[in-house]
């Protein structure tokens, strides 16, 4: 717990010191996300505002996305040299890797997928044997064991999920991308477990509003990107926050 403690007061001293720098990344995107909405609205009245859609949600999602991976750069400078690097030019630092960054998220997207079959096999397996119509309740019931089968599945997954970014952005010339995914579980300890516990219990809870769950973790993204990369950085090297 005393390591936990350490990570939280970096991670709380990381997210002061660079959540405005953050929000500046992320102003073209968010706009862009905004603009990719109201063309979406606007569908409705003529389909051909789905050419807008489709680019400003690609450019809104990836930039937003990549800005959020550019926090390893900074928290990895902080614990190391206490901060000296603004995240503009980890920004600059990170697209140097970026087109190969993109190759690693398409994998573990493809990856996910597969690892989601059991969970989406079932899902439709209960839909196939379920009367809709005649039995409602019962298809309430056993749909309830759906989401609990999917929340099982992805407490499996979620080492993977969690430290994703932290595995590519400390990942050896060796090794490969399912070299990184088999390393968010290998370098697992007690403190990498409690930190998933508590990030895991967050997302659930979230998850019941998209919106606040989006805010939320826009706001908070800085400190849990710090805490998983300074922990990440113990494991990899003979680094002790």
């Amino acid at each position: 717990m005393k390591k936990i403690k350490i990570l939280i007061k970096l991670g709380y001293k990381f997210s002061v010191k660079y959540f405005i720098q953050y929000f500046k990344l992320l102003i073209k995107p968010i706009l862009a996300g905004v603009l990719a909405f109201i063309f979406f609205k606007l569908i409705f009245i003529n389909p051909i505002f789905v050419v807008f859609v489709i680019p400003l949600m690609s450019y809104a999602l990836w930039r937003g996305y990549f800005a959020t991976y550019c926090l390893n750069y900074a928290a990895y400078d902080f614990i190391k040299n206490n901060g000296n690097i603004s995240l503009e030019n980890c920004f600059k630092q990170a697209k140097t890797v970026e087109k190969n960054f993109a190759l690693y998220i398409t994998f573990s997207a493809f990856l996910t997928l597969i690892l989601y079959i059991p969970s989406i096999l079932h899902f439709l397996n209960v839909i196939l044997k379920t009367d809709i119509l005649h039995q409602p309740f019962a298809f309430i019931a056993i749909l309830v064991k759906c989401f609990l089968f999917l929340g099982i599945n992805t407490l499996i997954l979620f080492p993977f999920l969690n430290f994703i970014t932290q595995a590519y952005f400390f990942k050896k010339e060796k090794e490969n991308f399912f070299s990184l995914f088999l390393n968010c579980y290998k370098k697992l300890d007690i403190t990498g477990v409690l930190i998933l516990i508590g990030i895991f219990i967050i997302s659930t809870v979230l998850n019941l509003n998209i919106i606040l769950y989006l805010l939320f973790f826009l706001i908070v993204n800085p400190f849990i990107y710090a805490v998983n990369t300074f922990w990440y950085s113990t494991r990899v090297e003979n680094i002790n926050p």
